[in-house]
């Protein structure tokens, strides 16, 4: 990134104006507790989960989750925020292969109602993120092998403006994006009711690690989708401590 780039983006980023967001899911697991404020539920009961030392910093606590290696286990809650404007931006860390999906799911069973996912998958030679409503891939983005080591903000966003929604990828701790793209989105999100559920899934039988979750609106059309990902990532950025 040239100093340019992150001079704009150091910009966009100080001038978001979280203030101003309705925030609907926003979990940090420092409760040690999935079952209350949010209240999550266990969607797909296989493998396992744990609430943990974050080894990157001790003083912070995430949520450990690990699947098979053919499915996920798999926790969501409901949420009343609309498809229009949303932010939703996790934490994510993991070692070595795995898969995880984060999902915001549709309250209507019919094809003009969008259900999103962002599933992350690496395996001993490549890493890669896809974004895909329903069973479509929508975008996919090629990652270095070493991504995933250290904590990652995962990001997708609607732009109302340009009706895109952008997939952003980010280091957790300084904000720098590694990867971001966008793809226009035929669905009419203004039409299309409230996401029901967010939904997160560890797949593969290796620890993955779940941390500062959070689905806002922020009615401010001129920023775009880029810049509201990066105003999620800015505004739970992580301390690393030595």
């Amino acid at each position: 990134m040239t100093a340019g780039v992150q001079h704009l983006a150091v910009a966009l980023l100080l001038g978001c104006a979280l203030g101003s967001a309705r925030a609907d899911v926003i979990d940090d697991f420092e409760d040690g507790d999935y079952t209350s404020n949010p209240v999550w539920f266990v969607s797909n009961d296989i493998g396992s989960d744990a609430f943990v030392q974050d080894l990157l910093d001790p003083t912070n606590t995430s949520l450990a989750m690990h699947g098979t290696d053919g499915g996920h286990r798999r926790i969501a809650t409901e949420t009343g925020l609309a498809w229009s404007e949303f932010f939703y931006a996790i934490d994510y860390r993991a070692d070595g292969v795995h898969q995880a999906d984060f999902q915001l799911l549709s309250n209507l069973p019919n094809d003009t109602v969008p259900s999103l996912t962002v599933r992350w998958t690496r395996t001993d030679t490549t890493s890669a993120i896809v974004l895909r409503e329903d069973d479509i891939d929508l975008l996919t983005i090629s990652l270095d092998y070493s991504t995933s080591d250290d904590w990652t903000t995962i990001a997708i966003s609607h732009d109302p403006g340009t009706h895109a929604v952008s997939l952003t990828l980010s280091d957790a701790v300084t904000g720098d994006i590694i990867a971001h793209g966008s793809v226009m989105f035929d669905a009419d999100f203004a039409t299309a009711g409230n996401i029901r559920y967010v939904s997160i899934g560890a797949q593969e039988t290796g620890w993955q690690y779940f941390d500062n979750i959070r689905l806002q609106t922020v009615p401010a059309p001129g920023f775009g989708g880029l810049a509201a990902a990066g105003c999620l990532g800015f505004g739970a950025r992580r301390v690393r401590r030595s």
